[in-house]
């Protein structure tokens, strides 16, 4: 089926069917009208067409609000950023599951979970995503490398195939079992103690972000980061911190031209750029940690299932990537694991 078929087919479902919201945020959603149109047109050569095409409607008559100051307003009203999911829930059930939106980038929104992964499965080998401009040009402008997470067509794919045999198949995932179920029996042992005579643990949503954060040290550099259990590492503590900063000052950026913010150093501007510094930092030296052990023990060639389970070690062992890129990749994924 192609795309503008599915769009449309999806435009005309009953709003009281839908009971999963798929939100294609800001700095999370797929340029469907770009990045599929490619894919499809290219296949339309191999599979016979059986599209109507005068039913098929231009994409500039999506539904949906164009004027940005409005779509402002109307988020604000329902909650501001924070409140993000109230606001496209609120939009979706005005307009219906598939519109153009005008917040921050112009963008499309599907919130019908059959309509988004119409969506997934035509992007292809490479899939595009909208870049959000303030993390790219932080990392420009200080020399950083992109990840897995920010980088694009076919390097993405490189950085993916790199990361995706250590961290995804299930082999190597049971490497880590014994650490991970440490790391778990550490929260179990918290949520016991911390409860107050209610029952109530009041530091929860902290627990579960040092829980984990401390999973994925264990993954990444094979070693407990000290958030859960005995010690404590300021590093990682200012970490958890930054992580938060940085994702609270990117919502702020949507909001004014990026080129301003940069040019007079606003605070959204500046307070992203210094979280952002701090997650590098941090990251890197948890990593020429992790290489100098590396030093220390020189062992088992890089296919066996030992180095597998050493994953700095591994990304090295591949030569797929540069020392930048690797950092890249660990900061992103160390801080993924606290956004999550």
């Amino acid at each position: 089926m192609m795309l503008r078929e599915a769009l449309r087919s999806v435009s005309s479902v009953e709003k009281g069917t839908r009971s999963t919201l798929r939100t294609l945020y800001p700095w999370h959603y797929s340029l469907a009208t770009r990045s599929l149109a490619n894919n499809v047109e290219s296949q339309s050569t191999k599979q016979p067409n059986h599209t109507n095409n005068d039913k098929i409607k231009p994409f500039s008559e999506m539904p949906g609000r164009r004027n940005k100051f409005l779509n402002y307003l109307d988020m604000f009203r329902k909650g501001g950023v924070s409140k993000l999911t109230d606001y496209v829930i609120w939009r979706s059930n005005t307009i219906g599951p598939v519109w153009r939106e005008n917040i921050g980038v112009l963008q499309v929104m599907i919130t019908d979970p059959e309509a988004a992964a119409i969506v997934w499965r035509a992007e292809g080998k490479y899939p595009r995503r909208a870049p959000f401009e303030p993390w790219l040009l932080y990392r420009k402008r200080c020399g950083y490398a992109l990840g897995v997470f920010l980088a694009e067509g076919e390097d993405w794919h490189r950085h993916r195939s790199v990361v995706q045999k250590p961290l995804l198949r299930p082999k190597s995932v049971a490497l880590h079992n014994n650490a991970l179920n440490e790391v778990a029996d550490d929260l179990i042992a918290k949520m016991k103690t911390g409860r107050d005579e209610n029952n109530v643990m009041a530091t929860m949503d902290d627990d579960l972000f040092r829980w984990a954060m401390e999973g994925v040290g264990t993954v990444l550099f094979e070693k407990r980061i000290g958030l859960i259990g005995k010690g404590v590492n300021e590093e990682a503590e200012r970490f958890i911190s930054a992580v938060r900063d940085f994702f609270g000052y990117s919502e702020r950026l949507i909001f004014f031209p990026l080129k301003y913010q940069e040019k007079f150093n606003m605070s959204a501007w500046k307070g992203m750029v210094k979280a952002a510094r701090t997650q590098f930092e941090i990251t890197e030296r948890f990593m020429n940690e992790k290489l100098e052990d590396m030093k220390k023990t020189r062992s088992e060639a890089a296919t066996t299932d030992v180095e597998e389970k050493q994953f700095v070690k591994y990304m090295y062992s591949t030569g797929k990537l540069t020392d930048k890129e690797i950092l890249a990749n660990l900061t992103e994924m160390f801080g993924a694991a606290v956004d999550t």
